[in-house]
Parts: structure tokens; sequence; C-alpha cells
């Protein structure tokens, strides 16, 4: 389970029949979790926030002590990808104020099981390098796991219900989080929310080439802007696809 002594034909990989396997038991899992949490009390729901704010912090401080022992170097130690940010934001929901509250709803319903969702099709440092049995490979689909568990219950339960006028608050929370990841990249050299690299994306390389500040721009652009409109596409899409069910059934039964 840890280290680096294990056969290579353990590892899933990517694109092929194993990972289609695992994206498909991933969705189900957590679509049938997120269903029957959404059925329980709110205070219930709550409770298993907690609970799994808790597991995220305390793997993460463990990933990160585990990195310093082994390289010592802050960029490695504390690199902050996107997704990383459901962290503050479930910290945020248990703060006493209601506009932070909602604020770090509007985040983990819309950014946070984006990521989370995105994840398990580009499992970076997980099933595509380690056997599914690995610590990170655990970690990386557990952590992942969670947050897109964390989003869709809150959307089942109407917890949140999404606006598009939420759009400012999704880009108020990314832009304070930008800024910080910004200075840290500044300081460390680190690739925090993927502006410091091209992070293996064949397009990005190119675009670093050519300029590091458009990079920058593009991936704001991509993390604070376009991914919040496009989560809002779907949910408007989903939306309207149950409401025209509804209807139909409705027809059907007067008939």
């Amino acid at each position: 389970m840890i280290g680096k002594n294990f056969p290579k034909e353990h590892i899933i990989g990517t694109n092929n029949f194993s990972h289609l396997f695992i994206i498909i038991c991933f969705f189900i899992l957590s679509i049938v979790l997120s269903y029957k949490l959404s059925k329980k009390e709110e205070r219930i729901i709550n409770r298993y926030l907690i609970i799994s704010t808790i597991y995220l912090v305390i793997t993460e401080i463990v990933k990160m002590t585990y990195r310093f022992i082994k390289v010592g170097t802050f960029s490695h130690v504390f690199p902050m990808p996107f997704c990383f940010l459901c962290i503050p934001a479930l910290i945020m929901y248990f703060i006493n104020n209601d506009k932070i509250k909602y604020i770090a709803r509007v985040f983990l319903c819309s950014g946070s099981l984006m990521g989370g969702s995105l994840y398990i099709f580009i499992p970076n440092g997980s099933i595509d390098k380690y056997p599914l049995y690995h610590v990170n490979a655990i970690h990386g689909l557990s952590f992942h796991f969670i947050m897109v568990v964390i989003g869709l219950t809150l959307l089942f339960k109407r917890m949140y219900v999404p606006k598009l006028k939420d759009f400012k608050y999704y880009f108020m929370f990314m832009g304070t989080f930008s800024v910080i990841a910004l200075i840290c990249n500044y300081y460390s050299g680190g690739n925090a929310l993927f502006f410091g690299n091209d992070s293996g994306i064949p397009f990005l390389k190119k675009v670093i080439e050519k300029s590091h500040l458009l990079h920058v721009i593009i991936v704001f652009l991509g993390e604070s802007i376009l991914l919040f409109f496009i989560f809002y596409a779907i949910y408007s899409l989903i939306m309207n696809i149950r409401l025209k069910y509804l209807i139909k059934k409705e027809e059907l039964q007067k008939s």
C-alpha cells in the first residue's frame, strides 16, 4: 500500500476498460450515497460534513508531512491544487455567518463538485500511477469522491439552489484564493492552482512557452469563470429535462 514496490501490471492506468469501470462505479456510488444522504435531516448531513472535513484535513496533513520528510521543499509540500479549495470552503461552511456560509455552498456545489467529477477522468497521481490498493490511489479517489458526494447532497437536499447571479460569489471566492496562489508561487516556485507550470497539458505547454502571464490568465479564466458557467449549464439542462418528465408524467396520469 505504501512505496513503489508493486507490479506495474497492477496499475489501472487511463483510457481503458478498467478506467471506464472505475468511472462508472465512482458516479453510481456517489449519486446513490448522495441521494440517500439527502433524505436525512439537515443536522445529520452537517454531521457528515464535519466528519468529511476532519478526514480531508487529517489526510492532507499526513500527505504534506510525508512530502516534507521525503522532499523538503515548500512547493512540493503545499502544492494547493484546485480541488484543495474544498477544504477552506468546508471550513467556511461551519462559520456562523449566513453570507460566508452561502459562499461556501456556492463553491461546494459548483467548483468543488465539478473538480471532483473531472478528476476521475484524469486521475493525476492516482490510478494512473499506482494500483487501486495503494495509499496514493485511495487518498486521491476518496478525496474527490467526498467532494462529489458533498456537492450532490447539498443539491439533492436543496440546501443550495444554483442561481446565475451566484457567479459573483464564486468569482469572489476564486479571486481571493487565486491571489493567495500567485503569492505562494512567487515565493516558492510552486504550481498552486496550476498557475506555475503547464501541469502536463500540451496546450498549456505551448502557451507558457510563449507567455507565462498568458498562461496564468487562461488558467484563471478557466477555473474562475468558465467552470461555473459549465456547471450552471449542466444543472439547467438536467432541471429542464426533469421538468419535462414531470409534466409528461402528470399529463399521463390525467389521461
